[in-house]
């Protein structure tokens, strides 16, 4: 069905078109909780990144939902973010989703890295 806000409004750019419909209206850019989200859509988006292969090259995806910053916002929100913490996901072979992800310190995300096996099960000791 046809909408009147699926169109560009007269005298309106395209960017202000798709802030518009995007809801990126929220006056929040350039703080510490949007800079995560642009950089998590920036890993898991960018395949010409130098390290696309540690993201979008293993198949790690968002969930839908967190599309629009406003939704991503309430959820860090209710779950326990503070300035000063990360975003980490719990399973790093997971993709980034309400389920999957949590804030931690820089120190306790440096232990849930692929990287970070254990030396007797093989597996990812997450924290």
């Amino acid at each position: 069905m046809f909408k009147w806000d699926d169109i560009t409004r007269v005298g309106e750019t395209m960017k202000q078109t798709y802030k518009r419909k995007s809801g990126d209206n929220h006056g929040l850019s350039g703080t510490k909780l949007h800079n995560c989200w642009r950089d998590m859509r920036f890993r898991v988006n960018n395949k010409t990144w130098k390290k696309a292969h540690c993201y979008s090259g293993r198949g790690i995806k968002i969930c839908s939902e967190w599309d629009n910053f406003m939704v991503f916002r309430n959820w860090a929100l209710a779950n326990g973010y503070v300035e000063g913490l990360t975003l980490d996901r719990k399973d790093n072979d997971g993709n980034y989703t309400p389920d999957n992800c949590r804030w931690v310190t820089a120190q306790q995300q440096a232990l849930n890295q692929r990287n970070n096996r254990s030396s007797t099960t093989g597996r990812y000791d997450y924290v």
